[in-house]
């Protein structure tokens, strides 16, 4: 791969949007409506490397959908009602691999 930065970022990124887990611990939050709406699946820019996301969008970050900005997996305790909430999964590594260039 050609050193760029622009494709560094794209790389970064792409680790996040498709192997990316978190976890967090809330106290009292009612978030059982947007768990789901959380992992970077649900992005309509989701499935390719972000570079080519990036590009289509002219470069520009405004104009890519703000839910591609999210791990690709979340599990969130919420201590007060003893709830656990999993959303979302860790991808196949084709659109990694593809954006690191082993494909």
């Amino acid at each position: 791969m050609k050193a760029d930065s622009t494709k560094a970022m794209g790389c970064t990124n792409d680790a996040t949007i498709y192997c990316g887990k978190i976890n967090l611990t809330i106290d009292g939050a009612d978030i059982a409506d947007y768990v789901d709406k959380i992992p970077s699946s649900t992005s309509s820019s989701y499935g390719k490397p972000f570079y080519d996301t990036f590009k289509e969008a002219n470069f520009d970050f405004f104009k890519i959908d703000q839910g591609l900005f999210a791990p690709a997996e979340v599990t969130i305790n919420e201590i007060s009602e003893g709830k656990v909430y999993r959303c979302g999964a860790v991808n196949p590594p084709e659109v990694t691999l593809q954006s690191f260039g082993y494909l």
